[in-house]
């Protein structure tokens, strides 16, 4: 054997010498350990299913684990329920040759079901194309009557604790897309939702809220407001998708992770896709208030009370997966108070389980996270995913907007005995949920 080969020999040793007490000390978590403050740090070189854990937590949610008191429990990658009848109706009304986006972003020829069932990533309008996606076709937007009739938004001091609670009702009647209908069109006006979302206890915020009709087309949004002082409907801004929900930390647009048509916003990019931390939990049934239960602590389940600031997920009730994860950056328009915002978007189900709010200077502005459970519906033969706890934090003033999801007493996809019709501005003057007749 010749000295030069001798000499490889030696030096290939070496190097697996050196590299093997690395691959002895790095550290494969189980499913059930929890990061936080405490030992974040020390699991730079540890792995969780095969991937290193530090690449899997994006930099904004390893600060809030070491400076916000985050806790993360780590479950094992588990498949989510699919939602085939999107995919059908994608097939059916040959979304691949008949939808596009037109110059403004805007989605046009579609009819109903995914709009963009295969993307090219590498293509400028792949992140476009992802949230018209999520809008209408994803999981949480994948009915054809949303009657969440009996929310709570819950508000948090970061050094106090839980403030106060309202009790609200968002009613979401399709009007285009209908997925669950033999007609996926009600109407000839081209609207595309009609939309109530306001307070209904305490009675002095009883009606509080807005009505809007959105159309599938480029038109500015129809809206009006219930002002409460002077027992009066009014007409308020179309742009009002951009505005509060009032007296909470949420614009419009921040319910489930994203509440507006996408061409509303001047562009969007996909950063990357891979496997990120999401907490999603496909065991844990949706309902996240118990209303009844009167302590805290099991009136909102969700929540981790134990510890400042107190609107965190609570870690014995939701866990975080690894998952396949578009990340999105968007920027609003130049009047729009936010300067971007990123969004962590599950792959599979079409879902925004978390995402990070930026101000105009690039300064972290607000956390939001809307943690995915399943919401089953036998008699129709579903299960999706749904968002069962909204946390948006604003970390400036240290004050959140939690909203948390009771079991309703109707169905709350697409609830038999009320149409479209019935969900109009008038509710508002009512300040009770449409009740199926």
């Amino acid at each position: 054997m010749s000295y030069l080969k001798v000499l490889r020999i030696f030096h290939a040793l070496i190097l697996a010498l050196l590299i093997f007490p690395l691959v002895l000390v790095a550290q494969e978590l189980n499913p059930g350990v929890i990061i936080d403050k405490s030992n974040l740090a020390s699991l730079t070189d540890a792995t969780f299913e095969g991937v290193p854990i530090k690449d899997m937590i994006p930099e904004k949610t390893q600060w809030l684990i070491e400076n916000q008191n985050l806790r993360i429990k780590l479950a094992a990658s588990t498949p989510m329920p699919k939602v085939s009848r999107t995919w059908e109706l994608a097939k059916k009304y040959d979304n691949i040759n008949t939808v596009s986006l037109n110059k403004n972003g805007h989605m046009i020829g579609w009819t109903a079901g995914m709009p963009f069932p295969k993307i090219d990533f590498t293509a400028p309008d792949a992140a476009s194309k992802l949230m018209w996606n999520f809008y209408v076709g994803g999981d949480a937007s994948s009915f054809d009557f949303l009657n969440l009739e009996k929310f709570a938004f819950v508000f948090i001091d970061g050094k106090s604790g839980i403030e106060r609670q309202q009790i609200w009702a968002l009613q979401y009647y399709k009007m285009w897309g209908r997925a669950w209908s033999e007609e996926p069109i009600l109407g000839n006006n081209k609207l595309l939702n009609r939309k109530l979302l306001f307070a209904t206890y305490p009675d002095d915020v009883r009606g509080v809220g807005t009505f809007v009709n959105e159309y599938v087309d480029e038109r500015p949004d129809e809206a009006w407001a219930y002002i409460r002082s002077f027992r009066r409907i009014r007409r308020i801004s179309g742009n009002s998708w951009s505005e509060p929900i009032p007296g909470t930390d949420l614009l419009q647009e921040d319910d489930i992770g994203f509440q507006t048509k996408p061409s509303n916003y001047k562009s969007w990019k996909l950063l990357e896709t891979k496997k990120i931390l999401l907490p999603i939990h496909p065991d844990m049934s949706l309902w996240t208030w118990v209303p009844e239960a009167g302590a805290e602590k099991t009136q909102y389940p969700a929540m981790d009370l134990s510890v400042a600031p107190y609107w965190h997920p609570n870690p014995d009730f939701v866990v975080w997966q690894p998952r396949e994860t578009y990340v999105i950056e968007g920027t609003p328009p130049s009047y729009h108070p936010y300067g971007r915002r990123i969004i962590y978007m599950d792959a599979a189900t079409h879902t925004i389980p978390m995402g990070e709010i930026y101000d105009k200077k690039g300064d972290y502005w607000k956390g939001s996270m809307h943690p995915v459970m399943v919401y089953s519906d036998p008699d129709a033969g579903v299960s999706l995913a749904f968002p069962a706890l909204g946390v948006v934090a604003d970390y400036k003033r240290m004050h959140a907007t939690n909203y948390v999801t009771g079991k309703p007493v109707n169905k709350m996809m697409n609830t038999p005995g009320i149409n479209g019709d019935d969900i109009n501005v008038e509710v508002l003057r009512k300040g009770e949920p449409v009740q199926p007749r």
